[in-house]
């Protein structure tokens, strides 16, 4: 039941994991921005502070032409023309998936003196996903009590939802609608800091499809428009 909801939570919210943000190049100018292949994209993972990329954001556009279907040595290929034109040039990246808002965290396991583990009561936090980490705050905005990162994590949820990397493990629980979206944006996030999955191309292809398909009716009307008299 609640694999199927995920799935279909999945479908719903990868339009909304399509955030693209345009950083514009002067000719001559460096990058400043350190890319990994991760399968076949160009993922960030530095950036200059006063950049609008982040962390985990991916290379999708090079003046305005679609790359993330590409391979990476095409769009590398891509990118090098750009800079060797002469001309300004604009590189859109695409954001890494984001999700905000409250949980309640099942405190970790401690061993008391006498060799019995103990537990704390639930914590409620405040977590946001975004740069492909999963962080937790006392509060919005307050002080950060812990993060995760999202590589190669497995998303499993039923009554809690638990995230799991290695010897690593975070078991948060809330509404049954809340677990299944947080489920979604993980697996999404997972997906994507992996350099895409079934899922993602399927919807990128369509994405990609339909633009095109608004241009070429674009250029269609723009041809049948009437000419001007007098």
């Amino acid at each position: 039941m609640a694999a199927h909801a995920v799935a279909t939570e999945i479908k719903a919210l990868l339009p909304q994991a399509q955030v693209n943000v345009d950083v514009g190049f002067r000719p001559g100018t460096e990058l400043g921005i350190d890319v990994e292949c991760v399968r076949e994209w160009a993922m960030v993972r530095r950036a200059p502070i006063h950049a609008k990329v982040q962390k985990g954001d991916v290379l999708s556009a090079i003046d305005g032409e679609d790359v993330l279907l590409e391979s990476y040595e095409a769009m590398f290929s891509r990118v090098l023309k750009a800079k060797t034109s002469g001309l300004p040039y604009t590189l859109t990246f695409r954001r890494a998936p984001c999700c905000r808002g409250w949980l309640r965290k099942k405190p970790r396991e401690s061993s008391s003196k006498d060799g019995h583990k103990s537990l704390g009561g639930w914590k409620t936090r405040f977590f946001e996903l975004s740069c492909g980490e999963l962080v937790y705050f006392e509060k919005e905005d307050g002080a950060e009590k812990g993060r995760f990162a999202i590589d190669g994590c497995s998303i499993a949820v039923d009554e809690v939802l638990t995230v799991e990397r290695g010897e690593e493990k975070l078991v948060v629980t809330a509404s049954y609608e809340e677990l299944v979206k947080w489920a979604a944006w993980l697996r999404i996030a997972v997906a994507f800091a992996a350099g895409g999955d079934d899922a993602f191309f399927s919807a990128e292809r369509d994405r990609q499809a339909t633009l095109a398909a608004r241009r070429r009716t674009s250029r269609r009307y723009s041809r049948t428009l009437p000419i001007p008299v007098g």
